[in-house]
């Protein structure tokens, strides 16, 4: 073995990085049935198998990157906002730019949803609220929509008040001219 090599062997194992192949094989297994699971929209198995990945592997090496923001993004689908949010904070600074650059975006998105005080509001609807969209929908689905008599009339008050505010400054204009002479 050169110096090089070896010098290279004792910074990996002194930076947390050199890791047993055994072990390695086992995080990526672990690694890829999450990904599995995830694509079958399993998140709360697929976070079993990335935390098991993120525990075999030290936080520096990529893989072990990759599950911990694998695993930050199966809590914050499942609504563990909190956690998720440690996680990305805790690989912020990941050596991998790939891994580093995607958790700070998931932080920016946590900083201005707190901004913006997203938890303060309420994306429901009431009950009720589109079924005069869907209402008029008959059994036939070629069926279109319909407008009622009340839409008529207050799309025509609509056109009419653009119209009198688009040609005031010609009347204004024509008054003017009329004046002058």
């Amino acid at each position: 073995m050169c110096l090089w090599q070896g010098i290279l062997k004792w910074f990996k194992r002194d930076a947390g990085t050199l890791v047993d192949p055994a072990v390695q094989q086992g995080c990526q297994d672990a690694f890829d049935e999450g990904e599995r699971l995830f694509k079958d929209k399993l998140v709360a198995a697929a976070l079993t198998r990335y935390a098991a990945a993120a525990e075999l592997m030290p936080v520096k090496t990529d893989l072990g990157g990759r599950a911990r923001l694998q695993k930050a993004i199966c809590l914050d689908s499942l609504g563990q906002n909190k956690e998720a949010y440690a996680v990305y904070c805790q690989i912020e600074r990941h050596p991998s730019n790939d891994v580093a650059k995607q958790a700070k975006r998931m932080i920016f998105g946590f900083r201005a949803m707190d901004n913006l005080k997203a938890h303060t509001m309420s994306y429901s609807v009431t009950k009720g609220a589109y079924d005069k969209y869907f209402n008029s929908l008959s059994g036939d689905w070629n069926a279109a929509y319909v407008s009622s008599e009340e839409d008529v009339t207050e799309s025509n008050k609509v056109i009419f008040l653009a119209a009198a505010i688009m040609l005031s400054p010609l009347l204004l204009l024509a008054i003017k001219i009329l004046v002058d002479r």
